[in-house]
């Protein structure tokens, strides 16, 4: 698990550094079908390993209050990185934002449909049955941290090194979320309205660059 999907996810970047881009129906129903596959996986090494993924759901103030502040600091990076950044993206990642933002009704229900099965199976997955394995064979909590994360960031290699860079340290802050809250409930929730957020966001800069791009091309007759 921790191996396959980072794999995928290289390959994957490559093919689009090429300019192989699916379409974005098929794009995205094929990751949510990676995702499907990964949260199958993590629930059978679970049971076999007797990992309580689900225990009764509590709502302490704690956990909100940290939720709230996560989802703030993440979503309001995004805004200054639309802002301020917009202008500054290279040309392969126009082309790769312009192919990864869902535009029609169909491929929104897509996107949305794959942020709730990726909010569900990535922290299940990730934060909650490889870390519980790394820290029953490291029992230090920041090397399985590290290692979890890393392979997180890995995992999302389809969308550039430099976004990969940032979804580690965003990786590292779930973990600590997991940690305040004791389960993995807040952190699936922040996980979905963040990703929904950044879809909508990145339609944004999507948009721009699609207006900006239409104006420097030089007209044909």
């Amino acid at each position: 698990m921790g191996i396959v999907v980072p794999v995928g996810a290289i390959r994957s970047n490559q093919r689009l550094k090429r300019g192989q881009f699916p379409s974005r129906r098929v794009f995205f129903r094929q990751l949510i079908g990676v995702q499907m596959v990964l949260l199958a996986m993590s629930v059978f090494v679970a049971l076999t390993n007797h990992i309580v993924l689900f225990p009764r759901p509590t709502l302490r103030l704690k956990d909100v209050f940290a939720g709230a502040i996560f989802l703030a600091l993440g979503i309001g990076r995004l805004l200054l990185r639309w802002r301020f950044g917009s202008g500054k993206i290279s040309e392969e990642r126009k082309q790769r934002l312009k192919h990864l933002v869902p535009e029609s009704f169909k491929e929104k229900w897509l996107w949305l449909a794959l942020c709730l099965i990726a909010a569900i199976a990535e922290e299940v997955g990730y934060r909650g049955v490889m870390f519980t394995l790394f820290m029953r064979i490291v029992g230090i909590w920041w090397v399985a941290t590290t290692i979890c994360a890393l392979l997180f960031a890995l995992g999302h290699m389809v969308q550039g090194w430099k976004s990969a860079s940032s979804i580690f340290l965003f990786a590292f802050g779930f973990h600590i979320l997991v940690l305040i809250s004791g389960t993995l409930y807040t952190a699936m929730l922040v996980h979905f309205l963040y990703d929904v957020t950044a879809g909508v966001i990145l339609g944004w800069m999507g948009k721009s660059i699609n207006e900006t791009m239409a104006i420097s091309e030089p007209a044909t007759a």
